[in-house]
């Protein structure tokens, strides 16, 4: 019995990778699952206050001349914007897929230490 009526998944792109966002002293790391996704195919971008990533994914199959009854697996395209949690050195930014898993690491940003600055005092 087909549960979800003429073909609407309601959760088939909602929040697709599924995503941990974790935040430590010195990083900001997203943790992505990309299960049968070549790196190849993903794109990472970073800006002030958020990190994008997305891809597709194409799972060639040859139907000709095959019975399916039911065939989901089909090519789709996926984007997460994720919000960062603080300010980040773009420039040390690291992505490494491995094993199905998309790990980005971002330093955090060193706050400047307030610096002391004189004020002169203006007579009126």
């Amino acid at each position: 019995m087909d549960l979800i009526p003429f073909g609407f998944d309601p959760f088939s792109k909602m929040n697709f990778p599924k995503v941990d966002v974790k935040e430590t002293n010195a990083n900001v790391v997203v943790v992505a699952d990309i299960p049968g996704l070549e790196p190849k195919k993903i794109s990472v971008e970073i800006s002030a206050t958020a990190i994008k990533f997305s891809g597709e994914v194409h799972e060639e199959t040859e139907s000709k001349g095959k019975n399916y009854v039911r065939k989901e697996r089909t090519s789709h395209s996926f984007e997460r914007v994720i919000p960062l949690p603080c300010a980040v050195m773009h420039d040390k930014a690291k992505a490494v897929a491995k094993n199905g898993v998309l790990t980005i690491t971002l330093p955090k940003q060193t706050p400047e230490a307030p610096k002391m600055r004189k004020i002169p005092v203006e007579e009126e």
